[in-house]
């Protein structure tokens, strides 16, 4: 039998604990009496905080945000979305007559917040050319639009239903682009896209929710065709060219917890923001981890091995789910001393590392996630530039939804405190 398999039986047989909670050094100190010896501490220093990253990539989205909320941390949630359309065809009988045009907007299933309340949309123009810089559209992304609108839409929301959203627009706007069809003006896409850039679709000041719409959303002209008989009630669709469109999402940061955040070039410590980091999706907020002080694992004396360790971290379930969710797992990645993402926590067989929930504290109100974290400090103490490593939890639909996460820092209560826990065998003194 190897020194490994006489390790793991001791573990199995052994319930081995050791914790200093008051104490912020680097490895504790308790021992089992035995030929080779197992640690197990839970005094490793941990860093955590709050960074924002600059801007997220939301082309190729398959969902657009629209709507706007005030959250008690992040202070106001808004959200916006630019669309660009093309007709179906070209092609309008020159006897036709209009009647109007309808924004059909088609709920995904997705929603933020309180939607029992009425929500107000403000339709208008894009006036500005709709292209991306450097190939993608970001969360920042902003475009010219016009003063006018073209429609002040109240209505009740259901996002939950297979349902849309009928909005009508100015009937104007809807005539002169059935005028331009019919009369041949424009006859091809490039045509159209000349003329007509886009529409912006923007929640209004009183919103108290955010919502989730699908790209088969469309305009549609209403006209008819006069026959001699009877009078023929017809529609051309204008479909949404889903490259270019894209939502803009943003958070005010005006409350006393998150007054502001710095550049994603640094952070902000959870001792100044109430022992609590955060994370959101739509905004790019998300919570850091450092582990400043790994190289002490080579101050234990004797000849061991790391056997596990296990990043430990509770998430506040005191506020409304809805604008708080609980998620069954969160992924890890790595980031650099720019706090740049450079790819994902994996394990040794390169499998995403996933923090799963192992226990839910309701006396508490929290939820604890546990993740194995061994392969990434063996690497991050073995690998090139691997001291300048960290860790980033964001949002799992980081670019299709605000949902928001609070999570306990390593200062906090006992009960709640994160840490992480290293399973250290001696096999030769």
């Amino acid at each position: 039998m190897n020194w490994r398999s006489f390790t793991y039986i001791l573990l199995i047989i052994t319930a081995v604990g050791c914790s200093q909670e008051d104490q912020e050094s680097s490895v504790g100190d308790r021992w089992i009496n035995s030929s080779t010896r197992i640690l197990l501490f839970d005094t490793l220093t941990l860093k955590s905080s709050t960074l924002k990253l600059d801007s997220l990539i939301v082309s190729g989205s398959n969902r657009l945000l629209i709507g706007q909320y005030t959250d008690p941390v992040f202070g106001k949630i808004k959200s916006k979305s630019y669309f660009q359309f093309l007709p179906t065809h070209y092609s309008i009988d020159s006897e036709a007559e209009y009647d109007s045009i309808a924004f059909i907007l088609r709920y995904d299933g997705y929603s933020s917040n309180d939607t029992l309340f009425r929500q107000k949309f403000l339709i208008s123009e894009v006036t500005q050319e709709l292209k991306p810089h450097d190939q993608f559209y970001y969360n920042t992304s902003n475009y010219t639009t016009s003063t006018d609108i073209l429609s002040e839409h109240e209505f009740s929301p259901r996002p939950g239903s297979k349902d849309s959203i009928h909005i009508t627009l100015d009937k104007q706007f809807g005539e002169e682009i059935f005028k331009n069809l019919q009369s041949k003006e424009i006859t091809n896409s490039d045509n159209f896209l000349n003329r007509y850039q886009g529409l912006l679709v923007e929640p209004g000041d009183s919103g108290t929710a955010i919502l989730g719409f699908s790209k088969n959303s469309f305009l549609r002209l209403y006209y008819t065709n006069k026959e001699e008989l009877v009078d023929l009630e017809e529609t051309l669709d204008l479909a949404v060219i889903q490259g270019n469109t894209f939502h803009n999402t943003s958070a005010s940061l005006t409350t006393d917890i998150l007054p502001d955040l710095p550049p994603q070039l640094e952070s902000l410590p959870s001792s100044e923001t109430d022992n609590r980091s955060f994370i959101q999706g739509g905004t790019g907020i998300a919570t850091k981890i450092e582990i400043p002080h790994l190289k002490s694992l080579e101050d234990i004396e004797g000849t061991g091995s790391m056997i596990e360790a296990q990043l430990k971290f509770y998430l506040n379930t005191s506020r409304d789910e809805a604008i708080r969710p609980v998620k069954d797992s969160l992924r890890l990645f790595i980031i650099n001393q720019r706090n740049e993402v450079l790819g994902d926590v994996v394990g040794y067989h390169n499998q995403p590392t996933v923090a799963k929930i192992v226990e839910k504290e309701d006396e508490f109100n929290s939820v604890r996630y546990s993740v194995s974290l061994k392969k990434f400090i063996d690497d991050k103490i073995n690998e090139y530039d691997g001291d300048n490593w960290s860790l980033l939890i964001y949002a799992p639909d980081l670019t299709t939804s605000v949902d928001a996460f609070e999570l306990f820092s390593e200062g906090a209560e006992k009960e709640k405190k994160m840490k992480i826990e290293i399973t250290y065998a001696i096999y030769n003194e």
